[in-house]
């Protein structure tokens, strides 16, 4: 597995909206399982739970693509992954240092960055121009959709 996308994509996998058939066809050329982390979890399942507290969707339609990410998880095409959160850390304060004063990075965006990093990732997959840049300079190939 030597690609990681950020959450933001992963959430138009779950629901449709800009750029959801973009990111569905790019699942379907890798071939490979998604790399999956709690951050991942967290933000996606928070993203989803904010589109009830909108209005941008129902209770009952969340519920089920929490329900989809679980069976997602449960079959492999998200493969859970454990970081070590102190080697993580240690790549997200460096990057923080050394990178956001040119790039402007979030702490999210950083710990994604870190998190591809620590799993020897190649290639990240975003949408997010400020993260691709940071993503860049740590030698990661970038592929924005």
């Amino acid at each position: 597995m030597s690609c990681y996308i950020d959450s933001s994509l992963l959430v138009k996998l779950y629901h449709p909206e800009d750029l959801s058939q973009e990111v569905t066809n790019l699942v379907e050329q890798l071939q490979t399982a998604i790399l999956f982390s709690s951050l991942h979890e967290l933000e996606i399942k928070n993203a989803i739970s904010l589109k009830v507290y909108r209005k941008e969707m129902q209770e009952k339609q969340a519920e089920q693509i929490v329900g989809d990410i679980d069976s997602d998880i449960s079959s492999g095409l998200l493969a859970r992954i454990h970081p070590e959160w102190s080697g993580v850390y240690r790549r997200a304060l460096h990057i923080s240092k050394n990178i956001t004063p040119a790039t402007g990075s979030r702490t999210l965006d950083i710990l994604h960055i870190a998190i591809a990093l620590e799993y020897g990732c190649h290639t990240f997959i975003t949408h997010d121009n400020r993260q691709g840049k940071a993503a860049g300079i740590t030698g990661l190939q970038v592929r924005f959709i």
